[in-house]
């Protein structure tokens, strides 16, 4: 399998260079440059121990939102703050066809948690799906595309199909607790025929704000019989 992936990585090197997703540029090792490295904000340790968002002055281990209300999923990686530069970047990841950004976050998110994800033994992973009304509109998943990368970094099989989007949503940030359970009610389903032949998957989305959604799709995969469901996001926004 690491042949395979070392194969693909080096034919997809060869038709889409490596690029900086900040500035854009040529780079030799997938990531973002070093010109541009200070221009974002790495979060690392200062994550909150189970949602990956940047924990508050005075907060420790867990976030207040994580204290006063659980959450579906084990534990969630977050790479950046949704901010400044990080922020244009993955507007332009999703918006503007900036499909080769994916590489390099996915290497500076094997650098950053690979060796921690390697502990949980990962049978699949799995990015949040779009609904087919979006995915014709925009044309590709950025999840999809996100999470293919990290898969390769990680040696794990991408599963595009178990998991499945019923409708699309409205954004969550707006809305009250209450309407954000009844805005995600049906939203997903899974395809059981693929679902059963796992116990650990690593579910991948772009950007973490309130995390409801990676909330919804982590009880619909342990409903199905998953029994750990670890996150994966590029950037965590307010």
């Amino acid at each position: 399998m690491n042949h395979i992936n070392n194969v693909i990585r080096k034919v997809l090197n060869s038709v889409y260079p490596s690029v900086c997703p900040v500035c854009q540029q040529t780079v030799a090792r997938p990531g973002v440059c070093q010109e541009c490295i200070g221009t974002i904000k790495l979060i690392g340790d200062r994550g909150c121990a189970v949602c990956g968002k940047p924990l508050a002055r005075g907060e420790a281990g867990r976030c207040q939102a994580c204290r006063s209300m659980p959450k579906q999923f084990d534990c969630n990686y977050v790479l950046v703050e949704y901010k400044g530069q990080a922020q244009l970047s993955i507007y332009n990841f999703k918006y503007s066809n900036a499909r080769s950004f994916a590489e390099g976050y996915a290497r500076m998110f094997f650098d950053a948690y690979g060796h921690q994800l390697d502990r949980y033994n990962i049978d699949a992973v799995i990015p949040v799906p779009m609904s087919r009304s979006k995915l014709k509109k925009r044309g590709y998943n950025q999840a999809e595309v996100w999470a293919a990368s990290l898969a390769r970094e990680l040696n794990k099989p991408l599963d595009a199909k178990a998991l499945i989007r019923n409708r699309d949503t409205l954004p969550m940030k707006e809305l009250s607790s209450r309407m954000r359970i009844e805005n995600l009610r049906g939203a997903f389903s899974i395809n059981k025929n693929i679902i059963g032949k796992y116990r650990t998957v690593l579910l991948v989305d772009d950007i973490f704000t309130t995390g409801a959604t990676l909330d919804e799709c982590a009880l619909m995969l342990k409903k199905a019989g998953v029994q750990k469901v670890y996150g994966a996001c590029i950037a965590a926004g307010d």
